[in-house]
């Protein structure tokens, strides 16, 4: 896929660049809607499938972020690009609020409008293909149980069909027979880890009268070798004398259900992530208040000496020392940004106090600008865990930027965000405790679930904690939980400890 098979609403009141802009998309954008105003546009994206938006923001009729505002009450996921001439910081500001993913300055630079076109455009064939493996997922549910077998208990064989048999990658041919022995069965294409399950729900079903169903999930192997998850429905036959005659059964492959659930975790992640996006911009703005201030104070020393001139080889010296090391410490808070982003692939061990103090890093001009004190137990310096060390920072971003959040809304004096590790046998745990009041009992429990939130809709998702249960529990293999204690939310989170 290419960018050609995107759609495209531009909006853009000036003549002249919106000649110049419409004639260079038009080059590599084949299906390209093209309004003069927020209101034009508005009833061009109610009538229209589009994938991405690229506005201007000062427009007769209705303006930029109000058309942008409305249009995210219809879609809160289209990614919106802003190309402006304003960088007012209320501007700036509002289009953080209305999650916009992009802000470029006129006159626009061609190469980073398109780099940011093009990535813009993998996430939307990523959702794209999500969709139509969503779609093939509902299809083969639909069509699940053509795969049937059936177990013979008192002659203890087993036999399936042609289906069946095909859906493990086999034949008549190579098996020799269709007919099976329950053992012969299990150890051709069962994996051993599933035998148990086998035996455990035939033996329960003989405590059974009359007719007993159930289901069961088995790792079973292909005559290729391949490992498969499957989900077997069954049911028993009973004679007379309420003794188990036979089992019944048809299964169907979870693999490709899993891997798509896993694709979209993932993206869900990435949603997460992008969700964060706005804080993280906020947070940089923070962290470089201070050297951006520091570099003005240099400036004007350099302006002073060279008016009165003083200005000899040892002062440059000293000025360029000092704006070197302000310049690295702002390139090093863009470093954490965009480390922050990046999507881990593989499982690796890393110091858990090490990344907590990276995301504290980011966040700390924040917290300082409203009086929150952090206090973090540092004694705990050599422990690892093995597991995705970005994604275990975006749970930690999303604990403290909740906690910040409460603070803030409570007015809480004195307000303090406390963390700590501990480690007992083979477990971490990481504990992150603030004073804002806790949580209401009413709702303490749906905290992780997805698209749950106490915030308005422009300033919550609803799929922080939900994505960090996922994190901690299903690619991390830990636990995470909360509770209220001294006047505050606990979260806990509980881990394997690393190698």
């Amino acid at each position: 896929m290419s960018l050609k098979d995107i759609t495209v609403l531009y909006v853009e009141d000036e003549e002249d660049v919106r000649e110049e802009i419409v004639d260079i998309l038009s080059r590599k954008i084949q299906k390209l809607y093209v309004a003069t105003n927020g209101e034009e546009a508005l009833e061009l994206f109610k009538k229209s499938c589009i994938d991405l938006i690229i506005t201007d923001i000062k427009m007769p009729i209705m303006d930029g972020l109000e058309m942008i505002g409305k249009i995210r009450e219809l879609d809160n996921a289209i990614p919106i690009i802003i190309t402006s001439a304003f960088n007012d910081v209320t501007f700036l500001k509002k289009a953080i609020d209305l999650k916009v993913d992009n802000y470029l300055i006129k006159p626009v630079d061609l190469v980073q409008f398109f780099s940011i076109i093009e990535r813009s455009s993998v996430v939307i064939f990523q959702k794209r293909e999500l969709i139509k493996k969503q779609k093939q997922l509902d299809l083969s549910t639909q069509i699940s149980g053509l795969a049937y077998w059936e177990f013979d208990m008192q002659t203890n064989t087993f036999k399936a069909n042609d289906i069946y048999y095909n859906f493990l990658a086999t034949n008549k041919e190579k098996e020799g027979s269709y007919e099976k022995s329950i053992d012969q069965f299990l150890n051709s294409f069962v994996l051993k880890d599933s035998h148990k399950t086998i035996i455990d729900a035939l033996s329960k079903a003989k405590y059974n009268s009359s007719t007993y169903k159930d289901s069961l999930e088995l790792k079973m192997k292909k005559r290729d070798g391949e490992v498969i998850d499957v989900e077997v429905n069954y049911y028993m036959e009973y004679d007379s004398n309420n003794e188990p005659l036979k089992a019944f059964g048809t299964q169907h492959d979870l693999t490709k259900h899993k891997n798509i659930q896993k694709e979209l975790e993932q993206l869900l992640i990435q949603q997460s992530k992008m969700a964060a996006m706005g804080e993280m911009i906020g947070n940089i703005a923070h962290q470089w208040k201070q050297p951006l201030n520091a570099l003005s104070a240099v400036m004007i020393h350099l302006s002073l000496l060279y008016e009165t001139k003083s200005l000899n080889d040892q002062n440059m010296k000293d000025i360029d020392a000092k704006v070197d090391k302000l310049i690295k410490k702002m390139s090093s808070t863009i470093d954490d940004f965009r480390n922050f982003f990046k999507v881990d692939k593989e499982l690796k061990s890393f110091v858990v106090l090490d990344s907590i103090e990276n995301i504290l890093e980011i966040v700390s001009s924040s917290l300082d600008n409203h009086n929150i004190k952090i206090e973090i137990d540092k004694s705990k310096d050599k422990i690892t865990l093995d597991g995705y060390k970005n994604e275990f920072e975006q749970v930690m971003l999303n604990i403290i930027s909740n906690a910040k959040d409460a603070l803030v809304q409570n007015n809480t004096k004195d307000a303090k965000i406390s963390i700590w590790i501990e480690e007992a046998d083979e477990v971490v745990n990481v504990s992150v405790l603030d004073n804002g009041g806790g949580i209401n009992d009413e709702i303490i429990d749906k905290v992780f679930e997805p698209y749950f939130t106490t915030k308005s809709d422009d300033k919550g998702t609803g799929i922080g904690l939900y994505m960090s249960k996922i994190i901690v529990e299903t690619k991390m293999n830990g636990k995470i939980e909360v509770k209220n204690r001294d006047g505050g939310a606990l979260f806990v989170m509980r881990f394997k400890k690393g190698e």
